[in-house]
């Protein structure tokens, strides 16, 4: 890996806190950042119950729920650690890798870490979602700087859409066998590839891009700025972070 290139796979679940050593050596390290992209992924995929949805609801160290800090609140804190380094080596891009999912997914701020009732495919949407409305509030911004921020979907890969509960709408669960074929691992990682090494995006912030690096629009609600910024400050205060230290 270059070393003015930062891949982040959030995958393991870890509690935010334990990112910071990873954040520090990283800091120290690089002599330049350009790119950072977020691939995070976490996916209960054991269906338990009849409807789909998973019993063993998991939590970090910290007592989070999984699923929302790897998939939102690590790469929330990340970026946000490590945005003086792309700052101070701009041109830089940021790069969040996103879902399909986020279409079908809401905030439940009453319950974000899923205590009452929780379902995988709930769990997985909202903090997808949470992570985009991150993305495009970061955009905004850093408007006027030369860092970028944008979304890359990877559609699905075959592993993936083989991990889809059984709760999912009838729809989906009808295609997804014709499209397995087409799900591969190279496909999927189109998106984040064009959107981390294209000349054609230069300057791009702000956009939600498919495998077909078409710009396209991500759901209605991911646009509502009012909604971000409440996903902002409960992810300040669950991640620890203090709001005079995001200069950004």
């Amino acid at each position: 890996m270059r070393r003015d290139a930062h891949h982040v796979a959030g995958s393991s679940g870890r509690a935010p806190r334990k990112r910071r050593g990873l954040v520090g050596s990283s800091r120290a390290s690089a002599q330049g950042g350009h790119l950072l992209i977020l691939e995070s992924g976490a996916f209960a995929v054991k269906s338990t119950l009849p409807n789909g949805s998973n019993a063993q609801r998991k939590v970090t160290a910290d007592g989070l729920e999984t699923t929302f800090v790897t998939n939102h609140l690590s790469p929330f804190l990340l970026t946000n650690l490590l945005l003086p380094v792309l700052k101070a080596s701009a041109p830089a891009r940021i790069v969040n890798v996103s879902t399909g999912l986020h279409r079908s997914a809401h905030i439940d701020f009453d319950d974000l870490q899923s205590e009452r009732d929780y379902d995988q495919r709930h769990a997985y949407g909202q903090a997808k979602l949470a992570n985009l409305f991150f993305t495009y509030a970061l955009a905004r911004r850093l408007r006027g700087t030369t860092v970028t921020v944008n979304a890359a979907d990877p559609l699905a890969t075959k592993r993936g859409a083989n991990a889809m509960p059984s709760s999912l709408p009838l729809a989906i669960r009808l295609i997804l066998p014709l499209l397995k074929p087409f799900l591969t691992t190279g496909r999927a990682a189109q998106s984040s590839i064009y959107l981390a090494s294209s000349p054609a995006v230069e300057g791009l912030t702000g956009a939600y891009v498919n495998v077909w690096r078409k710009s396209i629009r991500s759901s209605p609600a991911s646009y509502d700025e009012a909604t971000a910024e409440k996903v902002r400050r409960v992810s300040i205060e669950l991640t620890g972070l203090e709001e005079k230290s995001l200069s950004h």
